[in-house]
């Protein structure tokens, strides 16, 4: 009898023993391994900083903040349209800026979490008075847009913001406004009607 209760005491503690090393194996696997639907990075946040915008165009600073899963080898990461001109970047070492196929990209063989700025220009379009700028954008988590105009008498639109501040000082409009997901940098004004 006392062998047997001693076979049976071992076979618990075998039993235990491996159901915490298959529960720290599952948890060590889940920790390190993206979840199925993820990919190789996300932008968590992007602002783009139009600073001297006039009547023929503007000139912006967008600003990424990105996160890389733990996947080795090169990654790919679209920040913007080829139809605007690159004038500075700003970039951690060991991420290169390039273009094909209508975008530009940053490529890395980077882990973990990256700053990246890139300063363009692009240019505006004017329709029955109204000017306006549009730049295509990569989705992001979350993405603001703050832009300067050279007049402080000008009526602002930035089309699918789901929240717009304006101020208007010193000769300027200055314009701040949240953006959802998929929707476009989309800003355009025209001079305000005079007061009757």
């Amino acid at each position: 009898k006392t062998g047997t209760g001693k076979k049976v005491l071992l076979a618990v503690l075998f039993t235990a023993a491996a159901v915490v090393i298959t529960g720290t194996w599952n948890y060590w696997q889940e920790l390190w391994n993206p979840m199925p639907w993820a990919g190789t990075y996300m932008i968590t946040a992007a602002e783009y900083d139009g600073t001297e915008i006039t009547k023929d165009g503007g000139r912006f600073t967008a600003k990424f903040s990105i996160d890389i899963v733990n996947k080795d080898g090169w990654k790919k990461i679209d920040i913007l349209p080829s139809t605007v001109a690159i004038r500075e970047v700003n970039l951690p070492n060991g991420v290169f800026l390039n273009m094909a196929d209508g975008k530009y990209f940053l490529l890395t063989k980077k882990r973990g979490k990256l700053e990246a700025s890139v300063t363009f220009s692009v240019a505006a379009v004017e329709v029955e008075g109204t000017r306006s700028i549009t730049i295509a954008r990569v989705p992001s988590v979350t993405c603001v847009l703050k832009a300067k105009l050279p007049s402080d008498n000008l009526d602002v639109t930035v089309a699918g913001a789901q929240s717009t501040e304006t101020v208007k000082a010193g000769g300027l409009t200055q314009v701040t406004a949240a953006l959802p997901d998929n929707t476009p940098i989309s800003v355009s004004w025209k001079e305000s009607l005079p007061k009757m």
